[in-house]
């Protein structure tokens, strides 16, 4: 251990060394104090007055413990074995295994991973076939085979769903048939392989940062099989009720709230792994994106950093910010659309400096980033302006630009089938899932650009509407600047951020920035330049969405914008003398404990920690089940349970409680605040009587439930009508009413069939 540290004390003692000793020490103390205060006021008005209680349980604290245990003991043992790859290999396997087999996420964590290395493999399959693949290149070779790999299996998937050939089982079997075709031109290095080679040729500190992304990784594992977020069990965790009918995600469902008509390009993508008995199969793809996330940020700052320490260090300091990483133990599309749209920068970045195929990865990114979350509408369009912007900026700076495009373009003619093929399953893949929608809805896209639809002549289909409130916030300067102090430093207020909080990282490394700018405006170096262009209208466009969106908007709506705008802030700092760079690092690293510990007690689902320590390898990974039949009986609804499970698979209910756990049930049901909801809904559902019965026939709705204690509601003249419904039902002899310790099912089958 001596060995390793000896060349940092020698590094430090250089840097204190008499020459410049004072400034140094003058310009680190600013530095740190700066840095302290940035998190000082967090720690106080977010981990103190809204974590305090969740830092205390066993979850959180041992949890916290174990996970910092893990990272000791791999550090220990990659230094060990520092010579040995096998022995490393083998300890680092072991070590997480354990972890994992301790928080039941072992087995969802092993089939994730080879579900990802199939599309790997296909992608490298294809590239083989259309004679594209070049020789071995670094990590980044394995975007491009993740990229042409996703959009043949969803191209496929999507062709067989049309035909109503898309149930699980046939897309599982789907994918081993496209698994085992492309090992048939050669089988390709797991990426899993590559990521630990490329580990173990690293040096000490950059194995030290990047087994702390790891352990943030591991956490994400653990936090599956304890963390169930409302988002998630909504939309995401549930596909055999809410996404695949009974031939393929095609099938209408005759729900109502417009999050069941996103672009479902992503649950699409977790059908394989869907309805396997337990949510953390769901998860492990989602936190299996992370991760690539986390690669992708590596690769991003490499093009502009000089070592691989400074890129594993920005990548570190982005990767433990709650509002990103907490994502990765949820059902939703923010890690996908992240990855992808990032990607197209990436790519994009590449291209300008390179002028090579990058171009077409890169558009190919962009076109899948719009099949999941609909903020891409935004950020990808923002992107490609970017990109446009640098095109202008380098064909009037730069006069070899233009020559370069004409004989790339003339190069590349002989290659143009390849890549129209690559670009039509893209797009055939996005069409496929704009046609569903369409089917459904009567818009291609919905609820995003509804308007614009409807102008060109589309029309909506019913129950749904095609108006969705959703105002902003705007206000002077005042209004401006308490939001931002708010936002940075005590968010507490505005529910959907402390729960995911972007964190103040971002702005402290854009005010360094500025100041280094302004001592040496000429910090934005040739090798910079394309991604400061490219970056520019998203961190304009997701500045301007932090501040006007109500309430904060939610945490996780900015990932994109927040992670670029970090990557292009840290420019400047790569450029910097090394003296003034270690005091910034060391003022940075300090939010680093901050933010693992906010990931560590926060979450979407506003559950804390990683479970209490526990040390069993044989717990059951199928235990959701169990989870949600402790929890119905807990609240009430253990009878309404049992009654549900004697009946056909895909009934229907709406009615009133608590949302969260009625999607618990063995049921499709749908919230009837949700679905008379100006913003989520269609109000008119519910205004009168008739009109509800129209809805209750016309979705074929077998089930209305609502809890006995229903005084509130009823006052409610929203709801009068629904309630008027409800009592006239319930004299019915028909209708069949089972009673639970708080709620009442009707059971309206009877009065459907007629």
């Amino acid at each position: 251990m001596k060995n390793y540290l000896e060349p940092y004390i020698n590094q430090l003692a250089s840097l204190l060394s008499r020459k410049y000793s004072v400034k140094f020490f003058l310009i680190a103390v600013l530095i740190i104090f700066s840095s302290l205060v940035f998190q000082l006021i967090p720690i106080k008005t977010i981990l103190i007055d809204v974590y305090s209680w969740h830092l205390i349980q066993p979850a959180s604290y041992q949890g916290g413990v174990e996970l910092i245990a893990t990272y000791l003991l791999l550090i220990l043992t990659v230094v060990f074995f520092k010579n040995n790859k096998v022995a490393t290999l083998f300890s680092v396997v072991t070590i997480s295994f354990l972890y994992l087999r301790m928080h039941q996420a072992f087995v969802p964590t092993i089939l994730a991973l080879f579900y990802f290395e199939i599309i790997f493999s296909i992608g490298c399959f294809v590239l083989r076939i259309l004679k594209l693949k070049e020789q071995y290149r670094g990590l980044s070779d394995y975007y491009e085979y993740f990229v042409v790999g996703f959009s043949l299996f969803m191209f496929f998937t999507i062709t067989i769903s049309f035909f109503n050939y898309g149930g699980f089982n046939e897309v599982r079997i789907l994918l081993c048939l496209l698994g085992i075709l492309s090992l048939t031109k050669g089988v390709n290095k797991p990426f899993s392989q590559r990521v630990f080679v490329s580990f173990y040729n690293s040096p000490i500190r950059v194995k030290a940062g990047a087994l702390f992304l790891f352990i943030i990784i591991l956490m994400q594992f653990a936090k599956s099989a304890w963390s169930i977020d409302y988002d998630s069990v909504w939309y995401g965790l549930r596909p055999e009720l809410v996404l695949i009918g009974e031939n393929s995600f095609y099938d209408s469902l005759g729900l109502v709230q417009f999050v069941h008509y996103y672009p479902k390009l992503y649950e699409l993508f977790l059908v394989p792994v869907s309805n396997l008995g337990d949510y953390s199969f769901i998860y492990a793809v989602t936190t299996l994106f992370l991760c690539l996330l986390f690669c992708l940020i590596y690769s991003f700052a490499l093009l502009f950093t000089r070592t691989k320490f400074e890129a594993i260090f920005i990548t570190l300091l982005i990767g433990s910010l709650p509002a990103i990483v907490n994502m990765g133990s949820t059902a939703k599309t923010d890690l996908f659309t992240t990855f992808f749209t990032l990607l197209a920068a990436y790519y994009f970045v590449k291209w300008i400096k390179d002028r090579n195929i990058s171009i077409l990865y890169g558009t190919i990114a962009s076109i899948l980033s719009f099949g999941g979350k609909v903020t891409s509408f935004i950020f990808t369009p923002l992107v490609i302006m970017g990109f446009l912007f640098a095109i202008f900026f380098y064909l009037k700076n730069n006069n070899y630009f233009y020559s370069d495009i004409k004989s790339l373009a003339r190069g590349r003619k002989s290659n143009f089938y390849a890549y129209s093929v690559l670009l039509f399953v893209a797009l055939i893949s996005l069409f496929g899932i704009c046609f569903r929608t369409y089917t459904l809805t009567g818009y291609p896209t919905y609820p995003v650009l509804t308007g614009l639809w409807s102008k060109l002549g589309f029309e909506v289909k019913y129950p749904l509407s095609s108006e969705h409130t959703h105002d902003f916030e705007f206000g002077g300067l005042s209004y401006i600047a308490d939001r931002w102090i708010n936002l940075l430093f005590n968010p507490k207020d505005y529910g959907h951020v402390i729960m995911l909080w972007p964190g103040n990282l971002t702005f402290y490394i854009f005010l360094i920035s500025v100041v280094l700018i302004f001592i040496n405006y000429n910090r934005f170096n040739t090798r910079s330049k394309p991604v400061l262009l490219i970056s520019i209208p998203i961190i304009f466009g997701g500045a301007l969405f932090a501040t006007f969106l109500p309430n904060g908007g939610d945490g996780n709506y900015y990932i994109p914008a927040l992670i670029l705008a970090t990557l292009v802030f840290y420019i400047p700092l790569t450029t910097t003398s090394r003296q003034l760079k270690v005091a910034i690092m060391a003022g940075l690293i300090l939010f680093i404990p901050l933010q693992f510990t906010l990931t560590l007690v926060s979450h979407s689902s506003w559950a804390w920690g990683t479970d209490s320590f526990e040390l069993n390898l044989n717990k059951s990974i199928f235990d959701s089940q169990e989870k949600n039949d402790n929890l119905l009986r807990s609240v009430g609804l253990w009878e309404i349970k049992e009654y549900l499970d004697k009946n056909q698979r895909w009934s229907r209910m709406v009615g009133f409680g608590d949302e969260q756990v009625l999607h618990r049930l063995p049921t499709r049901f749908e919230h009837i605040p949700g679905i008379g909801s100006e913003f989520l809904g269609n109000p008119k559902l519910i205004e009168d009587e008739s009109d509800f019965l129209d809805f209750l026939k016309w979705a074929q709705i077998n089930y209305l439930i609502f809890p006995i204690d229903d005084k509130e509601l009823r006052t409610s003249p929203v709801y009068q009508s629904v309630f008027n419904v409800f009592d006239r039902l319930s004299l019915n002899p028909k209708v069949i009413k089972v009673q639970s310790e708080k709620y009442i099912l009707l059971d309206i089958t009877l009065i459907q069939s007629n």
